[in-house]
C-alpha cells in the first residue's frame, strides 16, 4: 500500500519536472523565434541598400554618356565658330583663345568626373560583394535557426504529450489512492463494531 503511495508521489514529481521543462521549452522557442525576426530585420535593410547602390550604377550610365556628348556639342560649335571666324576676321583671335580655354577646361572637367567614376565604381563592387557575403552569411542563420525551431517545437510536442500521458496516469492513481483509503476506512470500521460487538 505503501509503495503505490510512493510510486504515486513520484509521478506526481515527474508531472512537476516536465511542466517546468514544458515552460523552458516554450521560453526557448520564444527566444529562437525573436532571434529569427531580428535577422530578417537586419536583412531587409541590407537588401534595401543594396538597391539602393543597384539604382546608384544604373544612373552611372547616364553619367559616362554626358562627357562624350559634351563633346559632340562642343565640337558642333567650334564648327560654328570657325564659320564666324571666317565672317569676322577681326574677332578670330579672341574666339580662339577662348575655344582653347574652354578645351581645357573641358578636359579637365572629363579628368575629374572619370576619376571619380572610377573610385566609385571600385567601391560600388567592394559593397556589393559585402553584401553578397553577409546575405549568404544571413541566409545560412536562417536555415539554422529555422531548424533550432523545428527541432524545439518537437521538443515542446513531445513534452506536451508526455505530460499528457503522465496526468493520465496521475489522474488514474489518485482515484486508486481514493479507493485504497475508501478501503483502509471500511476495514477500520468493521474492527471497530467487530471491538464494540
Amino acid at each position: 500500500m505503501l509503495d503505490t503511495i510512493w510510486d504515486q508521489q513520484k509521478l506526481l514529481q515527474i508531472g512537476e519536472q516536465l511542466d517546468n521543462n514544458l515552460q523552458i521549452s516554450i521560453e526557448e522557442l520564444y527566444n529562437i523565434q525573436e532571434r529569427k525576426r531580428q535577422f530578417s530585420v537586419e536583412w531587409r535593410s541590407r537588401y534595401e541598400r543594396n538597391m539602393v547602390r543597384n539604382c546608384k550604377r544604373h544612373t552611372m550610365e547616364a553619367t559616362l554618356r554626358m562627357p562624350i556628348e559634351w563633346r559632340y556639342v562642343r565640337d558642333y560649335y567650334a564648327s560654328l565658330v570657325e564659320m564666324q571666324c571666317l565672317k569676322d576676321n577681326q574677332s578670330v583671335l579672341k574666339i580662339q583663345e577662348q575655344i582653347e580655354e574652354l578645351k581645357d577646361l573641358i578636359e579637365k572637367d572629363n579628368y575629374a568626373t572619370h576619376v571619380d567614376l572610377f573610385v566609385n565604381h571600385i567601391l560600388i563592387e567592394k559593397y556589393e560583394a559585402r553584401i553578397i557575403e553577409y546575405s549568404i552569411k544571413l541566409t545560412n542563420e536562417l536555415e539554422h535557426w529555422d531548424v533550432q525551431i523545428g527541432l524545439a517545437k518537437t521538443r515542446l510536442n513531445k513534452a506536451q504529450q508526455q505530460q499528457t500521458e503522465l496526468q493520465e496516469k496521475i489522474d488514474f492513481m489518485r482515484r486508486g489512492i481514493a479507493e485504497v483509503r475508501d478501503l483502509i476506512k471500511a476495514d477500520a470500521q468493521v474492527k471497530m463494531y467487530n471491538m464494540v460487538s
